[in-house]
Protein backbone atom coordinates (compact mmCIF):
# COMPACT_ATOMS: atom_id res chain seq x y z
CA UNK A 1 0.00 0.00 0.00
CA UNK A 2 1.11 3.23 -0.80
CA UNK A 3 -0.03 6.80 0.56
CA UNK A 4 -0.45 9.80 -0.19
CA UNK A 5 -2.40 12.52 -2.19
CA UNK A 6 -2.09 15.36 -4.05
CA UNK A 7 -0.48 17.97 -1.76
CA UNK A 8 0.82 20.73 -4.60
CA UNK A 9 -1.34 21.90 -7.83
CA UNK A 10 -0.88 19.96 -11.07
CA UNK A 11 1.05 17.29 -9.61
CA UNK A 12 0.60 13.65 -8.91
CA UNK A 13 -0.64 11.99 -6.47
CA UNK A 14 1.89 11.18 -3.82
CA UNK A 15 1.13 7.53 -3.74
CA UNK A 16 0.76 7.47 -7.86
CA UNK A 17 4.26 8.71 -8.28
CA UNK A 18 5.64 6.31 -5.31
CA UNK A 19 3.67 3.37 -6.72
CA UNK A 20 5.20 3.66 -10.26
CA UNK A 21 8.43 3.45 -8.50
CA UNK A 22 8.13 0.67 -6.67
CA UNK A 23 6.23 -1.55 -9.19
CA UNK A 24 9.46 -1.80 -11.00
CA UNK A 25 11.04 -3.22 -7.75
CA UNK A 26 8.57 -5.47 -7.16
CA UNK A 27 6.50 -7.94 -8.48
CA UNK A 28 3.58 -8.27 -6.00
CA UNK A 29 0.50 -6.19 -6.18
CA UNK A 30 0.70 -2.30 -5.31
CA UNK A 31 -2.37 -0.62 -3.94
CA UNK A 32 -2.60 2.88 -3.73
CA UNK A 33 -4.69 5.50 -1.61
CA UNK A 34 -4.12 8.64 -3.04
CA UNK A 35 -6.46 10.91 -0.79
CA UNK A 36 -4.78 11.69 2.26
CA UNK A 37 -2.90 14.93 2.58
CA UNK A 38 -1.27 14.72 5.86
CA UNK A 39 0.49 12.24 7.81
CA UNK A 40 -2.39 11.24 10.03
CA UNK A 41 -5.07 10.82 7.14
CA UNK A 42 -2.65 8.47 5.27
CA UNK A 43 -2.95 6.52 8.69
CA UNK A 44 -6.80 6.61 9.20
CA UNK A 45 -7.31 6.39 5.18
CA UNK A 46 -5.11 3.12 4.89
CA UNK A 47 -6.41 1.42 7.93
CA UNK A 48 -9.97 1.97 6.36
CA UNK A 49 -8.99 0.29 2.71
CA UNK A 50 -7.50 -2.52 5.13
CA UNK A 51 -10.87 -3.11 7.20
CA UNK A 52 -11.77 -6.53 6.91
CA UNK A 53 -7.92 -7.77 5.70
CA UNK A 54 -6.12 -10.72 7.89
CA UNK A 55 -2.46 -8.24 8.21
CA UNK A 56 0.39 -10.30 9.57
CA UNK A 57 2.86 -8.08 9.25
CA UNK A 58 2.72 -4.25 8.32
CA UNK A 59 5.73 -2.45 7.36
CA UNK A 60 5.70 1.05 7.33
CA UNK A 61 8.56 3.16 5.45
CA UNK A 62 9.72 6.59 5.62
CA UNK A 63 12.57 9.31 6.04
CA UNK A 64 14.13 8.70 9.19
CA UNK A 65 13.09 12.31 9.94
CA UNK A 66 9.83 10.86 10.62
CA UNK A 67 9.90 7.40 12.15
CA UNK A 68 9.51 8.07 15.72
CA UNK A 69 6.56 10.59 15.03
CA UNK A 70 5.30 7.68 12.91
CA UNK A 71 5.71 5.19 15.87
CA UNK A 72 3.61 7.34 18.18
CA UNK A 73 0.91 8.02 15.44
CA UNK A 74 0.62 4.32 14.69
CA UNK A 75 0.23 3.52 18.10
CA UNK A 76 -2.53 5.89 18.63
CA UNK A 77 -4.43 5.14 14.99
CA UNK A 78 -4.21 1.80 14.90
CA UNK A 79 -3.52 0.20 17.76
CA UNK A 80 -3.97 -2.87 15.77
CA UNK A 81 -0.93 -2.84 14.41
CA UNK A 82 1.11 -2.72 17.36
CA UNK A 83 2.54 -6.81 17.83
CA UNK A 84 2.87 -6.39 13.81
CA UNK A 85 4.95 -3.66 12.73
CA UNK A 86 7.67 -2.54 11.61
CA UNK A 87 9.09 0.67 11.13
CA UNK A 88 12.51 1.12 8.32
CA UNK A 89 13.72 4.51 8.08
CA UNK A 90 15.46 5.50 4.44
CA UNK A 91 18.23 8.04 4.41
CA UNK A 92 16.87 11.47 3.15
CA UNK A 93 18.90 14.59 2.77
CA UNK A 94 16.73 17.28 4.84
CA UNK A 95 18.86 19.61 6.29
CA UNK A 96 18.54 20.54 10.55
CA UNK A 97 15.44 22.75 9.72
CA UNK A 98 13.57 19.79 8.60
CA UNK A 99 14.39 18.09 11.83
CA UNK A 100 13.11 20.73 13.60
CA UNK A 101 10.11 20.70 11.87
CA UNK A 102 9.33 16.96 12.52
CA UNK A 103 9.63 18.01 16.44
CA UNK A 104 6.90 20.43 16.23
CA UNK A 105 4.70 18.13 14.17
CA UNK A 106 5.07 15.97 16.75
CA UNK A 107 4.54 18.04 19.94
CA UNK A 108 1.39 19.27 17.90
CA UNK A 109 0.19 15.63 17.01
CA UNK A 110 0.24 14.36 21.11
CA UNK A 111 -2.39 17.39 21.50
CA UNK A 112 -4.35 17.29 18.47
CA UNK A 113 -4.07 13.40 16.98
CA UNK A 114 -6.95 13.82 14.55
CA UNK A 115 -6.38 16.87 13.12
CA UNK A 116 -9.06 19.22 14.29
CA UNK A 117 -6.87 22.61 13.80
CA UNK A 118 -4.11 23.97 12.40
CA UNK A 119 -3.64 20.72 9.78
CA UNK A 120 -7.11 21.92 8.53
CA UNK A 121 -6.17 25.62 8.61
CA UNK A 122 -2.91 25.08 6.85
CA UNK A 123 -4.41 22.78 4.16
CA UNK A 124 -6.92 25.29 3.15
CA UNK A 125 -4.31 28.03 3.02
CA UNK A 126 -1.69 26.28 1.50
CA UNK A 127 -3.03 23.22 -0.47
CA UNK A 128 -5.58 22.10 -2.83
CA UNK A 129 -7.90 21.71 0.12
Amino acid sequence: MVSGGTTRKNCPAEASFGAKYLQKSVEIPVFVEENSRTTIENIKFTKEMLIGCSLERVIVISSKKRLFRLQYLYGRLWRETRDKIEFVGVPDSYGIYFYFLELLYFVYSIFDVNEYFLPRLAKKLFRNG
